[in-house]
């Protein structure tokens, strides 16, 4: 069989998505013939790639960029030509352009997976708000036309109001998470207390949150350091703001800058904890403390539907109220100071394994794929 994947941004682009994506990609084509569609978001990437025999990547022009969003013209054409030779779409949203993508699958009767990572939400400028009413229709679109709707946690599902509505054609299924397996020491200073944050240095991310918590923590730690991992996200703006605080807060500092993921482990477990102030519905699971967890290391994280639901299930962290610098700061002192109280890492890798991920696809894409077959093609 051949399955046709799309999202907006694919590797090397940095962010859970991307991700999860490969990972997903990975695992099938080592069953199915893979394609994945996306943007050519670099001008130097290939417009299309062979990773393997198994699976192949074409990525569509970018002619125009609007923040985060991507102008082009050419990716129905692609859309078109794709949805038609593969046999299984697997659209990963938020992702404006995939409503080509859902079109044309309900057009030519292809069954259609839509994952949702997670919703999507603008600033308040009237062009932004324009635009967000626009992508939420597109994405109305998409989701009546899905076969089957993946969503990470219930929690966030009923929560979400893409999904909360369709809650019956929902299926629940755990992220991927891969142990990193670097265990190579990494050099990193040599504080006492090493409070780790991984992601985008973005809003969404609640990272001035966990920046304006640094005298609060100063207050009751003589030694520590915040150690940020991560890139600059594409196209926001917003990371300008978070700089003055950057340099008001540099000595208890220390940036690393992006890390590729096998690398990340060796980091997790210096980490007295890692922390995820995130701060938007944007934030719906945190792949990255699911894998700290594994790790061995425990976690602070926002009390948001989603996000609260690995500590929920393994007791390996507390959870702080959003937005609240005074909070966090309160959280992180309970588990940087109480560490030993928060290890259940065997716990935590008995709940987040890649085999259950696999094998809940490969169910899922078996029943989706008898299920259409039965019906002739109807949806």
């Amino acid at each position: 069989m051949k399955i046709l994947t799309t999202l907006s941004y694919y590797r090397p682009n940095i962010s859970g998505i991307t991700q999860y994506a490969d990972q997903l990609a990975q695992i099938l084509s080592q069953k199915y013939q893979v394609t994945i569609l996306a943007s050519q978001h670099q001008k130097t990437l290939p417009r299309r790639e062979i990773i393997n025999r198994r699976l192949t990547v074409y990525r569509a022009a970018v002619w125009k960029r609007l923040n985060k969003g991507l102008f082009m013209p050419t990716y129905p054409i692609w859309a078109w030509r794709l949805v038609r030779r593969n046999q299984l779409i697997i659209l990963h949203a938020p992702q404006p352009e995939g409503f080509w993508v859902a079109l044309f699958a309900w057009l030519f009767r292809r069954p259609l997976i839509v994952i949702h990572h997670c919703d999507f939400t603008f600033p308040s400028p009237w062009l932004n708000a324009s635009l967000g009413l626009l992508v939420r229709l597109l994405h109305h679109f998409i989701y009546t036309w899905a076969t089957a709707i993946v969503i990470y946690t219930l929690d966030y599902g009923q929560s979400s109001p893409l999904t909360r509505k369709r809650i019956l054609k929902t299926e629940v299924i755990l992220p991927p998470i891969k142990l990193p397996q670097n265990r190579k020491a990494t050099r990193l200073p040599t504080a006492q207390i090493k409070i780790g944050f991984v992601g985008r240095l973005g809003w969404e991310k609640g990272l001035p949150v966990l920046l304006k918590a640094i005298p609060l923590l100063a207050r009751q730690l003589n030694d520590f350091k915040i150690i940020l991992i991560g890139p600059r996200p594409v196209g926001d703006a917003s990371f300008q703001k978070i700089k003055p605080l950057l340099k008001k807060y540099r000595r208890h500092l220390h940036l690393v800058g992006p890390v590729t993921h096998q690398k990340l482990g060796a980091y997790y477990r210096q980490f007295s904890c890692l922390v995820l102030p995130s701060t938007s519905s944007l934030e719906s699971f945190g792949i990255v403390q699911a894998e700290a967890m594994v790790s061995g290391c425990p976690v602070v994280v926002s009390n948001l539907p989603g996000v609260r639901v690995p500590v929920q299930m393994t007791g390996m962290g507390e959870l702080a109220a959003p937005g609240n610098s005074s909070d966090l700061a309160a959280k992180i002192l309970q588990v940087v100071q109480n560490h030993s109280h928060y290890q259940r890492q065997r716990l935590a890798q008995q709940i987040f394994n890649l085999q259950d991920f696999t094998v809940a696809w490969q169910q899922l894409i078996a029943n989706t794929v008898g299920a259409t077959k039965a019906g002739g093609g109807k949806r």
